[in-house]
């Protein structure tokens, strides 16, 4: 149907009206796990309608998908540019958490804490994050950040701060 649609659409319609069918369309291939197609849609969306924040988060999803970790990162801050204090910040801190978490995992501490730091000026209650933070500070020897991180993280009741106990 949405096919249709695109197949009937005239320039004189806008635009915008593309935008949005094409939207559509990417979100239907997205859950039918045709990524290669929706990707596809989704940069035509982003080429005719570049303030369509959502269009950055299917495309998100879709780089989170093939482990595209830098154009993920680069999806959700236009999201982020174009929608900031929308309703999924919570969710979109959430993906930013887990960024800093692949960062950490292959040892670029300096770009795991920018992505903690972002998700925490998003939403500073996601299970954590300060934690994380924290040690990434410690591991980049920035002391007296690491000292507020893990303050925060035990005044949030996170246990994980608990292994650093006693290490000096």
């Amino acid at each position: 149907c949405i096919q249709r649609c695109l197949e009937l659409y005239e320039p004189e319609y806008g635009t915008t009206l593309q935008a949005e069918l094409l939207l559509k369309e990417g979100c239907l291939l997205t859950i039918l796990n045709r990524a290669d197609e929706a990707e596809e849609a989704m940069e035509q969306v982003v080429r005719l309608a570049p303030g369509l924040a959502d269009a950055y988060l299917v495309l998100a999803q879709l780089h989170a998908g093939s482990g595209a970790t830098q154009a993920l990162a680069a999806d959700l801050e236009s999201y982020l540019d174009l929608q900031p204090g929308g309703a999924q910040n919570a969710d979109v801190a959430g993906l930013f958490a887990g960024l800093g978490l692949v960062k950490l995992q292959r040892e670029d501490t300096a770009g795991a804490l920018k992505f903690f730091e972002t998700a925490l000026s998003l939403d500073d209650t996601v299970d954590s994050l300060c934690y994380y933070a924290g040690l990434c500070c410690l591991l980049l020897e920035r002391y007296d950040e690491a000292v507020d991180y893990y303050s925060r993280s035990i005044q949030q009741q996170n246990t994980l701060q608990m292994s650093h106990y006693g290490r000096g």
